[in-house]
């Protein structure tokens, strides 16, 4: 807890930070972007449905390329997924 002071202190000083940089200032007031976030989140959908539908072909046209190119996009969404976990 800071005292009334330091409390005071640390008013002036956003004050002075407000009036000095105000772009910078509105900027860490809104806090992080997530757009990065949205974009990976979109990917890892996009990833994991591209797999399930050659993981399926390659089954339905016993297709190894097509089942082994469904696990690889399979991998993809997971990896997309985990590192958006960790971000948030």
């Amino acid at each position: 807890m800071l005292s009334r002071e330091e409390q005071q202190r640390l008013a002036d000083i956003e004050r002075r930070f407000h009036a000095a940089e105000p772009d910078l200032a509105s900027a860490l007031r809104e806090g992080p972007r997530v757009h990065g976030a949205r974009r990976r989140h979109e990917a890892a959908v996009v990833s994991a449905m591209a797999g399930a539908l050659l993981v399926g072909l390659g089954v339905l046209l016993v297709s190894t390329t097509f089942a082994l190119a469904g696990v690889l996009a399979l991998t993809v969404a997971a990896c997309l997924h985990v590192s958006r976990s960790r971000d948030a």
